[in-house]
């Protein structure tokens, strides 16, 4: 309560730039932007206190707002308007000024409404080494576009990943790693947190002698947490997969059930955030064949868009292909990869 005090005398003693009044039972003001509430507490939004604070709805006696919300019942159903007080109860005010009631008892969230279009993109770069009898280093690219009209969602994303090592003493140099994959995805949102999906990826590993993996998948995803601090999604749905192998007598076609998750969430604040991915294609035709690809890591602000990065990678696959080695001989390449690395990026968008 203290803090809360403390907040509104603040904002009190300045003019206020974003529209929005929270008016406490004490009589006190707060000025600012509402662009959450959850029942029982709203969040509150100024230009003069950085990051967002909450307000207890037990203290609030009421509300004037013109930030647009979508308010989203369990049961998928949505009413769209500012939120506004009548007779001690928060209503939704829509275009014509109808004022209905919330029935907080049924909100699942009720959140600021999006702009139309939005856009987001990313670049990284990103380097590991060690050095010792041999002399060991990796390097890795990846860039993403994701641009949005209203329920319609698009995602491009690609990455680059080159290794070598060298032997200090005879000072020949060999690769260790050379592979891209490429992945392009559509989502359509069918309500506030289910939607469908179309999802094709390409993956080339020169060293594994594969030309190119392609996977053509669809679905349903569904959105457990869709916040600014937060994001957790997961998809499943059937696969059609082509592999192309250097050697052609390899080259192979089945049907796979495809399961992707996407985990975030802020560290103590936004300045840190921990992200976790994964995508499994499972092999319908033969039930012990499955490959495996995930990215861990923190990420952290730099100064202003520029951000840097812990990652790991991991994928596996559980029938790899083969690899020849320096003699002309040929073995089964390694089920798994792993990757440490140290990424630098910079991130924009609307």
């Amino acid at each position: 309560m203290r803090l809360l005090t403390a907040i509104t005398v603040l904002l009190l003693c300045v003019q206020p730039a974003l529209g929005g009044q929270i008016t406490l039972k004490n009589g006190d003001v707060i000025t600012g932007k509402i662009s959450a509430f959850d029942g029982s507490e709203y969040t509150v939004e100024t230009d003069y206190i950085d990051g967002e604070f909450k307000v207890s709805a037990d203290d609030v006696s009421d509300i004037k707002t013109d930030t647009v919300m979508d308010v989203q019942y369990t049961d998928g159903e949505v009413m769209t308007g500012t939120l506004g007080m009548k007779d001690g109860a928060v209503v939704v005010v829509d275009e014509s000024g109808d004022q209905t009631p919330i029935d907080v008892a049924r909100i699942d969230e009720v959140a600021e409404v999006e702009d139309w279009f939005q856009w987001n993109a990313d670049v990284h770069i990103g380097l590991s080494g060690a050095e010792g009898n041999t002399k060991n280093s990796l390097f890795h690219a990846d860039a993403s576009l994701e641009p949005q009209w209203g329920p319609n969602r698009f995602r491009f994303y690609g990455q680059l990943n080159e290794g070598t090592t060298t032997d200090q003493t005879t000072d020949v140099k060999s690769t260790t790693e050379s592979n891209w994959r490429l992945l392009f995805q559509y989502n359509r949102d069918l309500s506030y947190r289910w939607y469908l999906f179309a999802a094709n990826q390409w993956d080339s590993d020169k060293l594994m002698r594969l030309n190119a993996r392609t996977s053509v998948a669809g679905g349903a995803g569904y959105k457990i947490w869709q916040e600014d601090y937060r994001d957790w999604w997961i998809e499943l749905g059937p696969a059609y997969v082509h592999e192309n192998w250097k050697n052609p007598t390899e080259d192979e076609d089945y049907v796979a059930a495809r399961w992707a998750l996407n985990f975030e969430h802020d560290i103590y604040s936004d300045d840190f955030r921990f992200y976790h991915n994964h995508n499994i294609l499972e092999s319908l035709q033969e039930l012990d064949r499955f490959i495996f690809q995930s990215t861990t890591g923190i990420k952290f602000e730099l100064i202003g868009d520029l951000v840097g990065s812990l990652e790991v990678q991991f994928d596996y696959n559980n029938e790899p292909g083969t690899v020849t080695l320096s003699d002309g001989s040929e073995r089964r390449a390694k089920k798994e990869d792993l990757r440490y690395m140290f990424k630098l990026g910079y991130e924009f968008g609307s």
